[in-house]
C-alpha cells in the first residue's frame, strides 16, 4: 500500500502530468500512422528520455504505449486501415459504423473501451501480479497449443454465415505462418531465396497491406465511396455514461480476457483482440449484426 500512495504522489507531480498527456499524444499521432506499432513508438522516442528522471522517463513511455494502441484504433475506424495489427479487429465493425454515419460514436466507444481495459489491467497488477506471474510459469507447450487451437476456432466463430471462408482465410494464414527458418530443424522454408523471408512475414506490412489491397478494391468498385465516408465522419459522439451503461458486461468480459492472455508470454494483443471479439458476438443477442456496424 505504501508503493501504491507513493506511486500517486508521483504522478500526480504537474511535471508528470505534463510528460504523460506529451507521452500520449505522441502514441496517438505514431498509432494512427499505419506501419508504426506501440514498439516502433517507444524505440524511435527513447532518446528524449536520456535527459530525464527515471519516473518522468517511465511515464512518458508508458504513454507512448497507451496512446499507440489506442491511436491505431483511428485509421481503422475512419478508412477501415488499421494503424497498428490490434485493430485490425476494430475496423471489422468501426468502419461499417463510419459508412452508416456513426464515426464519432465508434470511435467514443473506442477510446472509453480503451481506457477502462487499461484501468482494469493495471489495478489487476498491482493486486495480483505475483499470483499471475506463478500462472504464467505453469503454461507449457500442451496449454499453449490449446490456446492457439482456440484462437482458430474464435476465427470461424467470427466468420459470419460464412463458415468455409474463414476455413480458406485461417488455412491462408498458417501457409503465410510457415515462411521461413524452420524452428526445428534450422532449414529455410518458402523463401525462394530471398534473405528478408527469413524470418518470416512481417506481421506489419501484411496485415496493414491486406487492409490496404482490399480497400483500394472496393475504391475502385465504388468511387464515390470515399466522398460518401468524408461526409460523415464529423458525426458528433455520444454521451460516455450511455456507453458504458451499455456496454459495461463486455468491456468488463474484454478487460479479463485481454489481462489474461496478456499475462502469458508470447500471447499478443492481436490473439487477445480476436477472442474477446469472438466472445463478445457469442454471448450478443444480435450475433448477425457483427461486422456490419
Amino acid at each position: 500500500m505504501e508503493a501504491l500512495i507513493e506511486a500517486l504522489g508521483v504522478i500526480s507531480q504537474p511535471g508528470s502530468l505534463l510528460f504523460l498527456l506529451l507521452g500520449v499524444i505522441a502514441g496517438m499521432v505514431v498509432g494512427a500512422t499505419p506501419g508504426l506499432t506501440s514498439t516502433i513508438a517507444i524505440g524511435l522516442l527513447i532518446p528524449f528520455t536520456f535527459t530525464l528522471t527515471k519516473y518522468d522517463a517511465f511515464i512518458l513511455l508508458l504513454g507512448i504505449y497507451c496512446g499507440s494502441m489506442y491511436g491505431g484504433s483511428i485509421p481503422a475506424i475512419l478508412m477501415n486501415l488499421p494503424g497498428t495489427p490490434t485493430s485490425a479487429v476494430t475496423a471489422q465493425d468501426g468502419y461499417p459504423m463510419t459508412r452508416s454515419g456513426k464515426a464519432g460514436y465508434a470511435l467514443t466507444v473506442s477510446v472509453v473501451s480503451s481506457s477502462l481495459g487499461g484501468l482494469f489491467s493495471c489495478a489487476v497488477l498491482i493486486f495480483l501480479s505475483i499470483q499471475l506471474a506463478f500462472l504464467a510459469t505453469a503454461f507449457a507447450g500442451p496449454e499453449y497449443f490449446s490456446l492457439c487451437l482456440f484462437a482458430l476456432t474464435v476465427v470461424f466463430s467470427t466468420s459470419g454465415d460464412s463458415i468455409l471462408k474463414g476455413i480458406i482465410a485461417t488455412g491462408f494464414g498458417l501457409l503465410i505462418a510457415t515462411v521461413g527458418l524452420d524452428p526445428v530443424a534450422p532449414y529455410p522454408r518458402f523463401t525462394f531465396g530471398v534473405m528478408e523471408l527469413m524470418i518470416g512475414v512481417p506481421e506489419v506490412p501484411a496485415t496493414i497491406g491486406l487492409f490496404c489491397v482490399a480497400e483500394g478494391l472496393r475504391l475502385l468498385t465504388d468511387p464515390q465511396r470515399a466522398a460518401s465516408v468524408k461526409e460523415r465522419v464529423s458525426s458528433s459522439a455520444r454521451d460516455v455514461v450511455p456507453i458504458i451503461r451499455r456496454l459495461w458486461r463486455t468491456i468488463l468480459k474484454s478487460s479479463a480476457i485481454g489481462t489474461v492472455i496478456g499475462i502469458l508470454p508470447g500471447a499478443g494483443a492481436m490473439m487477445a483482440s480476436y477472442i474477446a471479439y469472438g466472445e463478445a458476438r457469442r454471448s450478443s443477442k444480435e450475433s448477425e449484426m457483427f461486422g456490419k456496424g
